[in-house]
């Protein structure tokens, strides 16, 4: 039953890798560039795509437990019978899984790798031993099983607090739960974003000639 949660993890972690390696270059180029609005975008993107591909996993697991397990093999009875649930239970962590590796790759590439490396550590061994210790002595072999989701469901909870708190003690530089820096106010920016068509391409012009015209150039400079 654990080789075929196992394989659960694994299955959800193919997305949750061509998401982030797809994410940290694009993060990297646009964190050099102080393109807070684009790391947004970006960011947005890819949560989109992993919590999707998370929850479609959950749902397989919760309505086709039988058949998962069949695929490996697992068909006696008793093994069927311990198996369900432990699926069912089992699969509402993948979410946490999710979450919590975009989180890692986003902090480190941002630079905040000392909170990266918390959710390393935090998902690795910090918190599902103590769990799974705690939670099978208090409710016997299922608890192993709830274990992985309370593990999972704080190491979601932990860096957000560590993010939030970071924050607070930046003076201003950081703010909210993805740490994103505070603009100054003093620069005017000009930001779009295009369809690869040439009517929006000639728009562009267009618009940055009145940006530049409302921010004090005369029609010369702004053309």
């Amino acid at each position: 039953v654990f080789a075929v949660c196992n394989f659960a993890i694994s299955f959800v972690s193919m997305f949750n890798s061509g998401a982030a390696d797809t994410m940290v270059p694009l993060l990297g180029m646009l964190y050099g560039e102080r393109d807070w609005q684009g790391i947004r975008f970006v960011l947005k993107r890819a949560f989109t795509v992993v919590i999707t591909c998370c929850l479609i996993s959950i749902v397989l697991m919760e309505i086709l437990p039988v058949q998962i397990l069949a695929m490996f093999s697992v068909t006696a009875e008793a093994q069927v019978a311990m198996g369900v649930p432990a699926l069912r239970i089992f699969a509402f962590s993948l979410l946490g899984v999710g979450i919590s590796y975009t989180m890692m790759y986003y902090l480190q590439t941002t630079k905040h790798r000392n909170i990266s490396v918390a959710i390393s550590v935090l998902r690795g061994f910090a918190l599902i031993i103590p769990c799974a210790w705690l939670f099978s002595s208090l409710f016997g072999m299922m608890g192993i099983w709830w274990a992985y989701v309370v593990a999972e469901a704080l190491t979601i909870v932990i860096p957000l607090l560590l993010c939030l708190g970071a924050a607070r003690h930046s003076r201003g530089q950081y703010t909210g739960v993805f740490l994103y820096e505070r603009q100054s106010g003093e620069e005017s920016l000009f930001d779009v974003t295009i369809h690869s068509e040439t009517q929006d391409a000639v728009a562009v012009s267009d618009s940055l000639i009145a940006f530049g015209r409302e921010n004090g150039l005369n029609e010369v400079q702004a053309n």
